[in-house]
């Protein structure tokens, strides 16, 4: 096996669509082309609208399809578990991580606000995005909310980066599908 892997995270709360298989096929193809590893993970971290009954309905139409995965549910590989629910221990370590760095903070905007927002931005024309409100909230203002029982959710702080970044582009070369 070579070094690539390619993955498929479908959500399981309902059965795959023609986009999901378009996905996971692209996804086996790639694989193969490089002779690496297509990885199956239930990414089934939507508690209320996840079910088993779907996640097990993946399994099974990836392999009437014949789009076997060489790691995922069903065949093991080198992770512990290849459902997300079952990861939470990993994501709260980099959670604790980024907390520690002062990378993430509190925002305590209920839904209706944010809606509200949302909906003032694309009446004047701007694209919707959250206004960074609780950005620069003070640590007695956080502890206000946090004793009145708010439950905040944790934003990525943007200040730490002095200029606008740009992803670059990944080439594979010569990479194809044949």
């Amino acid at each position: 096996m070579s070094e690539y892997k390619s993955r498929f995270c479908p959500s399981p709360t309902g059965f795959l669509h023609l986009g999901n298989l378009r996905t996971a096929l692209l996804n086996v193809l790639l694989a193969l082309q490089t002779k690496g590893t297509f990885l199956l993970r239930i990414e089934d971290t939507d508690q209320e609208r996840s079910e088993k009954k779907y996640a097990d309905a993946v399994c099974e139409d990836l392999k009437w399809m014949n789009l076997n995965w060489q790691e995922g549910p069903e065949v093991g590989g080198e992770q512990d578990s290849y459902f997300q629910s079952q990861r939470n221990d990993i994501y709260v370590l980099f959670y604790e991580k980024l907390l520690e760095q002062d990378l993430i903070y509190p925002c305590f905007m209920s839904e209706q606000e944010l809606k509200a927002i949302r909906r003032n931005q694309l009446a004047a024309g701007q694209p919707p995005r959250y206004n960074g409100a609780w950005a620069n909230a003070s640590e007695e203002e956080v502890k206000k909310e946090l004793s009145k029982g708010s439950k905040p959710v944790y934003r990525l702080s943007l200040i730490h980066i002095s200029e606008p970044t740009r992803p670059e582009r990944i080439s594979y070369g010569g990479l194809g599908v044949k």
